[in-house]
């Protein structure tokens, strides 16, 4: 199991259990469930927990948002639940509505390889920059295998499609990739010299690079199949099925439907294109205003999907430039008012948040910052729409699909355009500057802590305030909690904290506050301070079983207390006679009421810090 293990555990747990999946996958920051029944989950728990950033739900999805280290989440999640790491099948989803269907079918198609095809469009756009530059030039050998790297991902495309598809609606998954493998053979691509297929002149089709014929062909093979699995005897089903259906569904496919199918592909981008044509300028700054607001909702993903096709099939699109200046935007807003604000603990968190959103994930920096401080949110979207408009007005198009962030550069080089990269970077530059500007006015240090309404229920503790010191409540040797020999202790299941091999026999009070559990064997006590930290300190591990011999109590149950005053005296030499290990852990049993916990084991008195 990974780090995050327990975090997975509640996830499965507060979504309703794994019997309540459908299916679950991920997109760049956020775990996407389909659940039998939302109302068996508990929302409370993801808009509550700190390790969370809130929960969103949209398209008939239960939307977990995590941040940048979703796809770790996500592993662990897949571990505990012992789900498939496959999208799921689409059996169980009968009540979904059919915008909520469609809105499933997109993102499964594409969110699972969406970061490898953003990764192959980065080495297409460094291959052409290495080119230009003279470093590696586009015929040298080196020069050929990466651009093979950044162009395998485009040309089998059909393959990608089909393997994501066939999982989501239940094809056999090998089905579906022969279909695709088929249709994209050399032998059948391009067929220079006129050929017949069923009296249909086949010479010129090509599927390489393309989407729709291979969503059609897993469509058409799974109806095929089910024909084929309910007529054939069980005994020779397992491969009459696959022979049957590949036989009917390739040559149906490549010869009637997938000409269709480009051609429909065609028309879909003809009408996008039209759209962001006529009055570019008003289009690129309505598309940049909403965008942010889009994602807020988490139905961002199926928009851009035309655009992902577009550039797929090698089309340069202008949708996918107007919403790259949207995060930028966000994250000149998140920049400025870490520059203004003198709180070190805003700016310890703001400086992150403004990092992850320079690589294209604005979730942390929106929920925690700029939603809670509205008006800095609607100044951020202003400055993106005036950067989309002049990328509307200068068509600095993307020529190929790329990264989130900064990594979007690259998709902007083209050979043939030279000035295409310096419009693309002038309007991002656009954007940036008016919203620094914009917050520099309007940003004020007592707001933003407030409008936590408005963001949605997010983290209300990323806008912290302060933090408690706790003091060491006994001399000794101070351990980290994960050397205490005692797995529950160890793996911080009763909270964070530190552990003391004590080497004098007074325990102390390491706050000021109120004994609030004294146990009947004395060999624990725990302490709320004023500030609501929960410590327990447990006094040596299983001394339960010494019924009280060797502690001397000072306090009863309800006491107030100051910091250094005196709880018991304890003789540690008749605890370690008697066989006992004395390490005494001490721990924040609350520790998700807070953003952290932090222990310190390098510090004379302090030993734990909570951070409100």
């Amino acid at each position: 199991m990974g780090k995050y293990e327990k975090l997975a555990s509640d996830i499965i747990k507060n979504v309703g259990g794994k019997e309540n999946i459908n299916s679950v996958f991920h997109c760049v920051t956020r775990l996407r469930f389909s659940l039998k029944d939302e109302s068996k989950a508990n929302d409370d728990f993801f808009k509550d927990s700190d390790e969370i950033v809130t929960l969103m739900k949209s398209g008939g999805q239960y939307q977990v948002v995590i941040g940048n280290h979703v796809p770790d989440v996500y592993k662990d999640v897949l571990q505990v639940s012992g789900l498939s790491a496959d999208v799921g099948s689409d059996s169980d989803q009968k009540d979904e509505k059919i915008g909520q269907k469609i809105l499933g079918y997109i993102q499964a198609i594409f969110m699972p390889y969406l970061s490898v095809l953003s990764a192959a469009g980065i080495i297409k756009g460094l291959a052409t920059i290495f080119d230009i530059a003279g470093w590696i030039p586009a015929g040298s050998g080196l020069g050929i295998l990466i651009a093979a790297i950044g162009d395998s991902v485009f040309y089998f495309m059909p393959v990608y499609v089909a393997y994501t598809f066939s999982t989501k609606i239940g094809l056999n998954k090998f089905i579906g990739i022969t279909v695709a493998l088929s249709l994209i053979h050399p032998s059948v691509t391009g067929i220079a010299e006129d050929t017949f297929i069923f009296g249909v002149n086949v010479a010129g089709l090509s599927y390489s690079s393309t989407v729709l014929p291979a969503i059609f062909g897993v469509v058409v093979a799974h109806f095929v199949a089910k024909f084929f699995d309910k007529v054939i005897p069980d005994v020779v089903k397992t491969f009459l099925t696959p022979l049957f259906t590949l036989l009917i569904t390739v040559p149906l496919v490549y010869v009637f439907i997938g000409p269709v199918a480009n051609g429909i592909s065609d028309k879909i981008y003809m009408v996008i294109s039209a759209l962001t044509t006529t009055s570019p300028i008003i289009a690129g700054a309505i598309s940049a205003f909403f965008w942010q607001i889009l994602v807020i909702f988490g139905v961002h993903g199926a928009l851009i999907v035309p655009s992902i096709i577009a550039l797929i099939q090698g089309t340069p699109d202008i949708f996918i430039s107007f919403i790259g200046v949207a995060p930028f935007a966000q994250m000149a807003v998140v920049l400025m008012m870490w520059l203004k604000t003198k709180d070190p603990k805003k700016r310890s968190l703001m400086l992150p948040a403004w990092i992850s959103g320079v690589f294209g994930v604005t979730e942390p920096a929106i929920y925690g910052f700029t939603l809670p401080n509205i008006k800095l949110f609607i100044a951020g979207c202003i400055a993106a729409a005036v950067g989309g408009a002049y990328i509307g007005m200068t068509n600095a198009y993307t020529y190929r699909m790329a990264g989130l962030g900064i990594f979007s550069i690259p998709g902007a080089v083209s050979a043939e355009n030279p000035a295409n990269l310096m419009n693309f970077l002038v309007g991002h530059a656009i954007s940036i500057v008016l919203a620094l500007i914009f917050t520099f006015v309007l940003y004020k240090e007592e707001d933003t802590n407030v409008n936590e309404e408005a963001a949605s229920k997010a983290k209300d503790k990323l806008g912290i305030k302060k933090s408690e010191i706790i003091i060491q409540p006994v001399k000794g040797q101070v351990l980290p909690l994960n050397q205490v020999n005692d797995k529950a202790f160890a793996d911080g299941l009763l909270g964070k904290g530190v552990a003391i091999v004590p080497n004098d026999g007074k325990l102390i009070s390491p706050v000021d506050g109120t004994v609030t559990a004294l146990f009947p064997t004395k060999h624990a006590i725990g302490i709320t301070s004023d500030n609501g930290a929960e410590i327990l300190i447990h006094v040596g591990l299983n001394t339960v079983e010494l019924k009280g011999e060797g502690f001397d109590v000072k306090v009863e149950q309800g006491d107030k207390v100051k910091a250094k005053d005196l709880l018991m005296e304890i003789d540690f030499n008749l605890i370690q006679d008697k066989g006992y290990d004395i390490t005494t852990p001490v721990i924040v049993t609350n520790t998700k009421d807070y953003l952290d916990v932090i222990p310190v084991t390098n510090s004379k008195e302090k030993i734990i810090e909570v951070v409100f």
